[in-house]
């Protein structure tokens, strides 16, 4: 195996390492170490698709963008692990997601247009899904979480009837 194929073969392999560290992709029991690894694998499988991208204009074009935000998630996770404020974390969280997102499409025309091999993409498609979802339900929980919260402490201050 040699060149371009060995990409395939390394970015492969990042997956099926991921599937044995993160479990498969379940959702729950998901810890913030285990995203963040699989979003640093997802990264490092980018990179990889990257490198096996066609010299065209096309190629180049696409490849840029799926460059920039397929390895843009988890610089953004790490920075929302060490939010200030629960707000702070799901705006960087949410940042996260819409690069997550981002790639969804590029990855998908990247298929349609036959930029890589047929076939080749779908386990880094579905591994994306899976980390939109993690993201998406962690914003969620974390807002209704604060939500509550707030409504808990207005309930604590608010007067007594007589």
């Amino acid at each position: 195996v040699g060149g371009k194929d060995l990409s395939f073969v390394i970015c492969h392999a990042s997956f099926f390492i991921c599937q044995v560290w993160c479990g498969g992709g379940a959702m729950s029991g998901v810890k913030a170490g285990d995203v963040e690894e699989r979003l640093l694998l997802f990264g490092v499988r980018v990179l990889r698709l990257i490198d096996a991208m066609p010299e065209t204009a096309a190629g180049k074009h696409v490849g840029k963008q799926v460059l920039r935000s397929g390895t843009s998630p988890a610089p953004n996770y790490a920075e929302a692990r060490a939010a200030e404020s629960d707000a702070d974390f799901v705006h960087k969280l949410k940042i996260a997601l819409k690069e997550l997102n981002e790639t969804h499409i590029w990855l998908r025309m990247m298929n349609l247009a036959e930029l890589v091999k047929a076939g080749s993409l779908e386990d880094l498609i579905d591994e994306n899904k899976q980390l939109c979802r993690i993201l998406a339900a962690t914003i969620r929980t974390t807002k209704e979480r604060m939500e509550n919260e707030r409504q808990s402490k207005a309930k604590r201050h608010s007067p007594t009837p007589k």
